[in-house]
């Protein structure tokens, strides 16, 4: 079976609370796990980055029903591809809050959780997601 991935990025359509963002979560978790999805969510001012990966047709169709979502907006692909081996195994969807992030590694990363950044500038740089995707998952880990 071969593996994709799909990195995006959105805007919430209102501030999330913990109990909204502790619900998505369940839900997604129990969704992902029947489809064979792994991945990490952020989330902090009012933007989600989510990195998916799994089987082509489990993750477009994710991406279809998010892209349906009244909690999103302004939802921008900024990498998609094949994978060699999951970067997330083991993690129906991991969370962090955007709050949470102070590696050095990820310095130009936090940048899009800033209200004022302009997150086309990712859609012009989508090397930048697989550049960050080993710092992120090492991060969860920790």
């Amino acid at each position: 079976m071969s593996l994709f991935y799909m990195a995006y990025g959105s805007f919430s359509t209102h501030p999330m609370s913990d109990a909204e963002l502790a619900s998505m979560l369940s839900l997604a978790r129990v969704h992902n796990e029947r489809a064979g999805i792994t991945g990490v969510l952020f989330y902090g001012n009012e933007r989600f980055f989510q990195f998916i990966e799994g089987p082509q047709p489990a993750v477009q169709e994710l991406y279809q029903h998010i892209e349906k979502d009244s909690r999103h907006e302004f939802i921008s692909v900024f990498d998609q591809g094949e994978l060699d081996e999951r970067y997330f195994a083991g993690w129906a969807m991991a969370f962090r809050p955007a709050s949470d992030l102070t590696s050095q590694e990820l310095v130009g990363f936090l940048d899009y959780f800033n209200p004022n950044y302009d997150m086309s500038s990712w859609k012009q740089h989508p090397d930048w997601v697989m550049r960050l995707i080993p710092f992120m998952r090492d991060m969860m880990m920790n």
